[in-house]
Order: structure tokens, then sequence, then C-alpha cells
């Protein structure tokens, strides 16, 4: 924009460029790095992949606005979206899967369901575009350039989910926890802690673990507390699993964490543990339907990244009428950014509209 190019050129030239290289290049101290770079399992990708601006973007607003954690979980944001979008004349529809988008020549004009077939002018689908081109619509009508597109990505999937999450029959401060988040990691560069990660069990040992009680808390009952463990996965280690290991190698993981938060940080919960649910990559492929358990889209690296991703918003959805959104989407996910994400694509959309005289 005018205002980037005139009092910000710097960001402008400096914004495709890897996060480590401007900051070696600017001449940032190595323990100021270590601890910028703190965040980056926020955006799914090391360091040296990840675009300065998609970095600096998504710390700016997690220190200007700060973060704010909802009394009820993220369940209470969705609630409140429900009610505001019902409040707005819309419709929801539970429990009903969206399984094909119709056509009408080249157009859209529809979504089948298990619940029945909708008709309409415009489809914002939550949906990998992957998932839409594999499944969900004509083969004959997927762009050339989508398949290319596609092809390129070739699965690279960021964020393929691993989540523990525990009650506790004791409170925080009994048990010592002092601090909402606690960010473990075997070295602060990131490119090698990445590399660990998609090493599989034996190398993985990065896990966030954070206490709702610390900010909140009402979060549970007077006495007790509750808390839950964040970590990534490989596809390869998921991928090759047998159903008859599953459970053994899910639960193998979350005692590895607990463990880690005791050697660690001197917390052990494992004796006061009354309640736990652990969600491997597979739970979450089942539940939200996303490729390989993976939240946050592909990988937003390289000529990936965010800013090659918004230069291409006409051109990386060229299906009338049909507009994939969410992690998939041209800034990836991660606190600010499916929001954001999500209000960009909505805008495009009425103006598709708008353009079309619908």
């Amino acid at each position: 924009s005018k205002v980037l190019k005139e009092k910000y050129p710097n960001l402008l030239r400096t914004g495709a460029y890897p996060v480590s290289k401007v900051w070696k290049a600017i001449g940032l101290p190595q323990k100021c790095r270590d601890i910028l770079s703190t965040y980056w399992g926020y955006l799914g990708i090391d360091m040296d992949r990840m675009a300065f601006i998609h970095y600096c973007n998504m710390s700016m607003k997690y220190i200007s606005k700060s973060a704010y954690i909802p009394a009820h979980t993220s369940h209470e944001i969705s609630t409140a979206m429900v009610e505001r979008l019902r409040e707005l004349g819309g419709d929801i529809w539970f429990n009903c899967r969206a399984e094909e988008f119709l056509f009408d020549g080249d157009r859209l004009c529809g979504v089948r369901t298990t619940n029945g077939d909708i008709a309409c002018d415009y489809a914002l689908a939550n949906i990998n575009p992957d998932i839409i081109y594999a499944k969900m619509m004509p083969k004959e009508l997927i762009p050339e350039r989508e398949k290319k597109l596609s092809a390129a990505r070739n699965h690279n999937y960021s964020a393929r989910m691993y989540t523990v999450y525990v009650g506790l029959n004791k409170s925080a401060e009994e048990l010592g926890i002092k601090d909402y988040c606690i960010f473990f990691a075997d070295t602060a560069d990131s490119v090698k802690e990445y590399k660990n990660i998609l090493g599989g069990y034996d190398s993985n040992n990065f896990t966030i673990f954070l206490c709702q009680n610390i900010v909140n808390p009402d979060a549970s009952p007077e006495g007790t507390s509750v808390g839950f463990f964040t970590s990534m996965g490989n596809a390869d280690e998921w991928g090759d699993l047998a159903a008859e290991d599953y459970v053994a190698y899910k639960n193998k993981y979350a005692k590895k964490f607990i463990k880690t938060l005791k050697d660690r940080a001197g917390i052990d919960i494992e004796p006061y543990i009354e309640e736990i649910c652990v969600a491997s990559p597979w739970t979450f492929a089942r539940y939200l339907g996303t490729p390989e358990g993976s939240v946050y889209g592909y990988e937003t690296a390289g000529w990936d990244g965010m800013m090659a991703r918004m230069m291409m918003l006409g051109s990386d959805y060229p299906i009338k009428g049909l507009r994939p959104i969410g992690a998939a989407g041209p800034r990836g996910d991660g606190y600010s950014s499916a929001y954001v994400c999500g209000r960009l694509m909505a805008r495009l959309a009425l103006k598709d509209l708008k353009d079309e005289g619908r």
C-alpha cells in the first residue's frame, strides 16, 4: 500500500525474507533472537523458512493487544459466534456434514449435505483444498493451475496436532504451577527443534503446557485445576502406526510430556490426575476433517509463504462461487490469523458477488 511504501519501506524490503536472515542482517543479539523466536510454534514453521512479515505481524498483535483467554475456553467463542450469527438472521445446521459441491456449468450452485441439498450462489468452505478437489467436486472442473499448486505443495501440511488434556484434583497453587504457559524445547534453534519434532517419538521433546486456572481461577471447581499439553507429530509415525498399537503409542507420548513437566519444571501432576484425554493427529483428522490431522493447513514457507499467498488472492481462487477458507488460507492459522483471514475471505466473497451483480 501507499502507506507502507512511504512510511515503512524497510518492512517491504525485508518482509518476504526468512525471519532468521533478517534478524542476522540487522544485528539482533543471539539472546534476543532466542527469546523472540519462542512463539514460532504458533505458526507451525521454523524461522529459516517463515517470512519475516508473517512473524512480525503475529508478534506485534500478540504484544500490543495481548492475549485474551475466554472464561469457558474456546467453546465460549464458538457459542458467541453462533448467537451473533442467529441475531443477524443466519441459520446453523449442527451435525450436518457437507459432502459435495454442486455446479451449474462451471459455477457453484449448491452444496449437498447429509441433511439434503442447499441451493446457494456462493460457498465459503472451511475445508482443505486437497479434500475439496479429491472428494467433493467434479474432477473436470478443477482448474489445471489448482492441480499444479496442490502437487507443488506435496502434502506439506503444518502442525499435525497432538494434545493431552488433564483434570487434576489439586489446585494450581498446591501443585506449584505459577505460569499460565510453559514452553519446553530442547533448543532455541527452531530449525533443529522442528527437525526433532518431525523425527518422531525418540527426538520429539517439544511441548507447551498450559494451566487455565492461572488466568481464570474459576476454570475448574475449588481445589482442582485443569491444563493441557500441546505438541506436533509427523505424517509417517502416525500414518504407519497399526490400529492395535494406536492407544499405547498415544499414551506413551502423554507419559513422556507429563514426565517432562516434572523433570524440567519440578511440577509433578501424575499422582493427581483425575481425568485425562489424549488427542492425536488421528483424532483431529477424524473430528475436523483435516488431512493428516494438520490444523494449520499447508506450511507457510518459502514460495508458499504469507506474502506470496496474499499477492495471489485472485489466481489462487479461480472456481466461481467457491472459496476455501480456514487454515489453508493466505495467512495460515494460529491466534489472530484465523480471524483476520476469515474476515478477509468473507469480504472477497462479497466483492465477487457484487462484481457478478448477484
